[in-house]
Formats: C-alpha cells, structure tokens, sequence
C-alpha cells in the first residue's frame, strides 16, 4: 500500500497468510480464505473488483448499498 492509504482487515489477513508462508499458492489461499480463487488471481493481476470499487457504483447510479448487501458480501 502506498500514500497513507491503509490496509482492510481482509487485506491484513491476506498479508499474514503470506507472511507466514510466502510460497502459497492462489488456490491454497483462497482455500484458506474462504474466496474463490478467481478473486486472488484478480487481485494478483490488479483487477478493480471488490467492495470499494463496487459501492461507489451503486451510489453513483442512486441505488441503495443496503439492498446489495448479500451481494457485497460475496464479492
């Protein structure tokens, strides 16, 4: 992370699993993450995806974060 900007609590974790064990593999840590392993690759390879990227739309498009809330969580 650069520019102040600090990590989420899922991103510390993230971080401990590979601090831990720096060769892990993508499926293993989405195994141990609970994630499917296309959300790890796509972090990996700098895709935008994920909940910070996803609720500006929303608001952006007047919809209500509360009705995505299910939706959220998955992603």
């Amino acid at each position: 992370m650069s520019g102040g900007e600090t990590m989420t609590e899922r991103e510390s974790e993230i971080f401990h699993i590979i601090q831990q064990n720096p060769a892990i593999s993508q499926n293993e840590l989405a195994r141990q993450m609970g994630i499917p392993h296309a959300r790890i690759s796509e972090a990996t390879h700098g895709k935008q995806s994920g909940n910070k990227y996803i609720i500006p739309i929303i608001e952006e498009l007047d919809g209500d974060v509360d009705d995505f809330k299910e939706f959220l969580k998955a992603i």
